[in-house]
């Protein structure tokens, strides 16, 4: 069965959360947590990605990304393969680093975004780890309190938690969790909003390419008609000299509508160098 669509739509949040193969450790030393950031901050560098929070836990990982035009399946494709990398190497293992595909939950409502940041902060807190949020030191957790941020150089904060007070008043304070609805953060009503008036997916080469040819047969029959040629003669006689002429002719005609070799090789099911024999 084929795997559901990503949602990856400039102009959103997302919460990103990688996880160990087989729930494995992706971090053995303080190093490879090093090594991680290393590659965040490069690639925050190189493209227009926005961070607004992070945790680094030993087994996954979760960030609170947001997508502008870079795509979001780019940025973390290329983050997992270059930590992966560098993992296999150092540890002399081969095979997959992490489970699977990064999961994303994308963020329909911000009012939302503070639940997020809480959820990411308290994950060392949850796990046992340390007490408060800020004392473990491979989270945003400290920054957001107002802390110098060691890890990576430009990250954003939230602008309602720029005022460390109102932050800290919220993590102190009793609130429900937010709401998860299929591949979303947000209620089943929002979701279902979003769905019908999301931008269709671009259409891949694969439909690209039959849809040209579709026309490109099309365009054939055409001008098989006018030089009163039958269409299935035409397709399925070989290349021989003796009906060289009148398919040069026809390629011809097909390369001066705009289609290629390559398109007119694909329709008869042959080499894209037997056309070139052919039109020369």
């Amino acid at each position: 069965m084929a795997r559901r669509a990503r949602i990856d739509l400039k102009g959103h949040y997302y919460h990103v959360v990688c996880r160990g193969q087989r729930k494995n450790p992706l971090f053995f030393s303080p190093d490879d947590r090093q090594k991680y950031f290393e590659i965040i901050n490069e690639l925050l560098m190189e493209t227009d990605i926005e961070l607004y929070a992070y945790s680094l836990m030993t087994n996954h990982v979760h960030l609170d990304i947001f997508r502008n035009e870079y795509p979001l399946h780019k940025f973390m494709s290329r983050l997992n393969t270059k930590y992966a990398l560098y993992f296999n190497k150092k540890y002399n293992l081969v095979g997959h680093v992490f489970q699977g595909r990064y999961k994303s939950f994308i963020v329909l409502d911000n009012s939302y975004l503070v639940y997020l940041i809480k959820y990411i902060h308290l994950n060392a807190v949850r796990a046992g780890i340390v007490k408060n949020p800020g004392e473990y030191k491979y989270s945003s957790a400290k920054f957001y309190e107002g802390g110098k941020e060691k890890n990576i150089f430009s990250i954003k904060k939230l602008p309602i938690f720029k005022d460390k007070n109102k932050y800290l008043k919220f993590m102190n304070s009793e609130v429900a969790e937010y709401p998860i609805y299929k591949d979303s953060i947000g209620n089943k009503d929002i979701y279902l909003f979003f769905e019908k008036r999301k931008p269709g997916r671009e259409k891949s080469k694969f439909k690209e390419k039959r849809k040209q040819k579709i026309n490109i047969k099309k365009e054939l029959k055409n001008i098989l008609k006018k030089n009163k040629i039958q269409y299935e003669t035409f397709i399925h006689t070989k290349f021989s000299r003796k009906n060289k002429k009148y398919k040069q002719f026809v390629f011809k005609k097909l390369i001066k509508l705009g289609f290629t070799q390559a398109d007119i090789a694909r329709l008869m099911q042959c080499n894209k160098s037997t056309i070139g024999r052919i039109l020369k």
